[in-house]
Parts: C-alpha cells; sequence; structure tokens
C-alpha cells in the first residue's frame, strides 16, 4: 500500500490504489529479456499511469535498494518533481517521463546496464527525471538574448540546466536522498543534456568507441550470458514476482518514517561511496569514461523523438513545433529576430523535423550503434520517419500554418479568412539549404550551428531533389495529441488525430480531400 508523507493531501486514496495497480502490472508485464518499453507512449497516458511506470522502471532497476528508500518515499519525491515543470507543450512532465522510458530500453535492451554500477544507474536516472525540471518552454537563447532574470542567475550558462540542477538538488535534499548519492554526478548529466555541448558529447563517443573495440564484448548472446557471473551490480535486474513486490510495498509505507526521520541518521546510515555497489570493475571502463557514457545516453534519450515509431514521433513532433512557433510570437513582439524554424507563417514542420534527424540525430545515434551495435534499430527507424516526412512534405497542401488556414480549412469549412501576414515567396530565403559552411538548426535548448561537411552537404542536396526543388515549402502541421491544444484550430472543427499511410495515399488521390475527426481524440484527454 502506498502512503505518502510530504504529498498526502496532493492525491486521493482511488489514485493511489491506481498508481499501485499500474506499478505492480508494469513490473508483471515488462521483463528483463524485451521490456517493449520503447513502444510506450506517454500521450497516451494519464498522470498516474506515469507515476506507475517510473516506479516500476526504478524499482527494475534496483534503484530503491540501491538507494535504500521506499517506494512511497520514491514518489513523494516524483510527485514533488512533477510540480515543477510547467504546463508546456512539449518540456512537460510527460517530456521526461518518455525520457526515462527511453533510457531504460536502451539500458535493458540495448545491453549498456553491464558498463554502469548499480549506484550510477541510480544516479542517471535521477537525473533524466529531472532534467527538464523548471523548463520554460522558452531556449536558452531566447532567455539569453532578453536578458530575463534566469539568464542573469546562471550567467548565460546553460541557463535552463542550471535551473534543473538547482531544483532536482534540493528536491533531493528535502526526501533526504541526496546523501545517498553523489550531487554533483547528478549535475553533470543534467548539464549534459544541454545541446550546446552535443558535439563534445559525440566526440567522446569516438573516443570510447576505440577503448570498447579493444575488449571483446560485443556481438553474439553466446558473449553476452558470459555476463550473468558479473555480479550483481553489473547484471541486468531479475524479475520481481507481483506477490514479492506487494510484500515490498507494505513494508516500504511501514518504514517510510523510520527512514525519513532526520537527515543525520540518513547521513549516518547511507554516505558511504567507497562499497562494492560504487565500482565497476568489470567493466572496460574506468569511473571517468563510465561518467561520459552515463552523459551520451541520457543525451541520446533526450533527443530521440525523432527515432520512435512514427505515430508517437510524429506527436512529439506536433508539440516542439508548438514551443517553437510560441518563441516565434514572442520574439516577434519583443522586436528580435526569430529564431530559426520558429516563424509560423514560414517555418516547416517537414523541413524541421527533416534537418534536425539528417544534420543532428543520424550522426549521433551513428555513434551511439558504435558503442552499442543493437542501437541500430534507432538509425532504421530514423529512415522510415524520414520518408514519411518526405511524403508530407510533397502534399499538395504543404503550405504556411497561416495560408493553410486560410486556404484549405477555409474552402473546407466556410471560414472567413485574412491575408497572411508574411508573403510565402519570403519562406526561400529562410528555408533553402545553405550553401555556407555552418547550417543553423533550431533545438530545444538553442540554436546548433552544424558544420556542412562534404557528407551533410551532399545529404542536403539530394533531400532537395527529392521534391526537385532546392527550396522548403512550408508545411501545415496535420495532427496534434490529446495532450496538446491544437496548433490549427478554428471554432468549426479540429484536425486529424491520425496521418496513416492509408490515409495519406486516399488523399492524393482524391481532388477534394477531407479533414477527419478522430472521435477517440475528441473523447480522450490527458490528465495534468
Amino acid at each position: 500500500m502506498l502512503i505518502l508523507k510530504h504529498n498526502k493531501d496532493e492525491l486521493t486514496s482511488e489514485e493511489l490504489i491506481q498508481i499501485e495497480r499500474k506499478y505492480l502490472r508494469w513490473m508483471a508485464e515488462h521483463d528483463d529479456v524485451n521490456t517493449n518499453a520503447i513502444e510506450a507512449n506517454v500521450l497516451d497516458c494519464t498522470m498516474t499511469d506515469l507515476y506507475g511506470c517510473l516506479l516500476g522502471i526504478f524499482a527494475k532497476l534496483d534503484v530503491f535498494d540501491t538507494l535504500k528508500i521506499s517506494a512511497c518515499q520514491f514518489l513523494d519525491f516524483l510527485i514533488d518533481i512533477q510540480r515543477t515543470y510547467q504546463k508546456t507543450p512539449y518540456h512537460s512532465f510527460y517530456h521526461a517521463t518518455d525520457v526515462v522510458i527511453v533510457l531504460y530500453y536502451i539500458v535493458v535492451d540495448l545491453k549498456a546496464k553491464k558498463y554502469f554500477s548499480d549506484r550510477e544507474i541510480a544516479v542517471l536516472f535521477i537525473a533524466a527525471i529531472c532534467h527538464d525540471a523548471g523548463h520554460t518552454g522558452y531556449n536558452n537563447d531566447y532567455h539569453v538574448k532578453l536578458k530575463t532574470e534566469l539568464a542573469i542567475r546562471y550567467n548565460n550558462v546553460s541557463v535552463l540546466e542550471s535551473l534543473s540542477v538547482e531544483i532536482a538538488l534540493g528536491l533531493l535534499e528535502k526526501h533526504h536522498i541526496i546523501h545517498r548519492i553523489e550531487p554533483d554526478l547528478v549535475k553533470r548529466l543534467i548539464l549534459a543534456t544541454d545541446m550546446s555541448v552535443h558535439y563534445d558529447l559525440l566526440s567522446e563517443a569516438g573516443v570510447l568507441e576505440d577503448t570498447i573495440a579493444t575488449v571483446n564484448l560485443w556481438d553474439d548472446d553466446e558473449q553476452e550470458d558470459g555476463f550473468s557471473d558479473m555480479g550483481e551490480s553489473l547484471a541486468v535486474s531479475e524479475t520481481l514476482s507481483i506477490s514479492v513486490q506487494q510484500q515490498h510495498l507494505l513494508s516500504s509505507s511501514l518504514s517510510y518514517n523510520q527512514h525519513s526521520s532526520s537527515s543525520s541518521s540518513v547521513r549516518e546510515g547511507f554516505i558511504q561511496y567507497n562499497d562494492d555497489s560504487t565500482k565497476s570493475s568489470q567493466s572496460p571502463l574506468d569511473q571517468s569514461q563510465r561518467m561520459s557514457f552515463a552523459c551520451i545516453l541520457l543525451h541520446a534519450a533526450d533527443i530521440s523523438n525523432t527515432v520512435r515509431s512514427w505515430p508517437i514521433s510524429k506527436q512529439w513532433s506536433d508539440l516542439i513545433v508548438q514551443e517553437f512557433f510560441r518563441q516565434g510570437d514572442a520574439e516577434k513582439l519583443a522586436g528580435l529576430q526569430v529564431s530559426p524554424g520558429m516563424d509560423r507563417d514560414l517555418a516547416t514542420q517537414a523541413s524541421i523535423s527533416l534537418k534536425f534527424g539528417d544534420f543532428v540525430v543520424k550522426p549521433y545515434f551513428e555513434a551511439l550503434a558504435g558503442l552499442l551495435p543493437r542501437a541500430q534499430v534507432f538509425l532504421d527507424t530514423l529512415q522510415d520517419n524520414r520518408e514519411e516526412w518526405l511524403k508530407l512534405k510533397a502534399s499538395p497542401f504543404s503550405t504556411s500554418i497561416t495560408n493553410y488556414f486560410n486556404g484549405y480549412l477555409a474552402s473546407r469549412f466556410s471560414i472567413a479568412t485574412t491575408p497572411p501576414s508574411s508573403p510565402l515567396s519570403n519562406a526561400s530565403s529562410t528555408t533553402a539549404p545553405s550553401s555556407s559552411k555552418i547550417r543553423k538548426v533550431s533545438v530545444p535548448a538553442g540554436t546548433v550551428a552544424i558544420p556542412l561537411t562534404h557528407t551533410a552537404a551532399a545529404g542536403a542536396a539530394a533531400a532537395a531533389s527529392t521534391t526537385g526543388n532546392a527550396t522548403v515549402k512550408p508545411m501545415p502541421i496535420l495532427r496534434t495529441s490529446s495532450y496538446s491544444s491544437a496548433l490549427i484550430a478554428s471554432p468549426h472543427t479540429s484536425v486529424s488525430s491520425e496521418l496513416r499511410r492509408s490515409s495519406a495515399d486516399l488523399r492524393r488521390k482524391e481532388r477534394s480531400p477531407r479533414v477527419v475527426v478522430s472521435a477517440k481524440q475528441q473523447q480522450h484527454h490527458i490528465h495534468i
């Protein structure tokens, strides 16, 4: 039975029962051989679902036993962390949970866990759930350009990540967890999610690949079976039965007050860091290399939206572009130059996604596959999604958000319109592939200046030749999840919640495509 201390009035008894059921169900359904976690879509979940899922993940990774905390204590911590996440389109607690799920898939299914100790795994996943705490929905560049209070407080360096570190450490202190981990590791991991260090992590991945390649650890399942005797700290967690977990829940709820009675007793019991649980003597990586590897994995999970299955990837794209356009609107109001890809009248969701996938995500996940060969699955999915974006970009109704609303929707639903605020002809200067040596791409943390190498330039040319034109034609956002408000909305209609291949093929054949409203989307709501 789950019993809370700090947030006992935050959830009803029925909600606690729902969380416990989800927790136990998750433990039973996700074994350690094939977790299927990568198929989970958090945007279809309620908040109680998220809490139950997170408790399941942290329990499966032995975090509770490693840190000597209870499930109740950790749920209290999760509720406090969730409260610090703002109601932004993308950088919400849903995103944080999704990052944890992808990271869990990488650690367990892609066999990264054997390189870390149990304590390092615990710190890694705590950093993951905290990594965007307090995020405002406006990226670091925005805060620096507007000289906001946050930018001043953190001296224009990793503004949002520094805020998340401050929040995370404060709550870890409040819940008497900080004395059982190393705060500096939490700080370094969260700061590593700043896109400004993207290329540093990419370089570190190359160095680690050379190190790992000298040790014959990979390839066959027979070799992986050899890790079974490496010890508990490096082995995959054993599956817990529901009956055992129920006993753990009961005992943890009874001992919660005893665990958190005073910070001094916590320090006396859990300050020791030099025990076997902090070492990975069986790993070919030293402590510094393992920390670097952990940062690489967390960043991979953070930018993994484009390598998820198409329905999930598209929903996340809708949300990030909504956040982009909101920032673009704010930049216009402030008299600033709009960041690349953030002008809703000129921006192209397909081109944003293609640029990010081609120039940022693909090289990074190629490096990840060099460390974890099973990560090739991400690259295969990225290619599938790229084809979907190319189809959408070639759509006859690929136009700017403004023009789409004024044209297609108005013709279908007799909506009064006004001329677009920006001429479509101006889009080419914003979205055309650059012939310079760098390419700027907006990402959640800011704008990345990507070196346009010969290979990248060839890729850009190939992408442009696909549609027979070097310019990128702005395209509407045709789908939003039930989690967010619609990007394109009118008093009379909303846009379809699914863009399946069959539907896309049908629309290309029809002279007058129809907008179909998903009944499931209309009825389904995410509870935050």
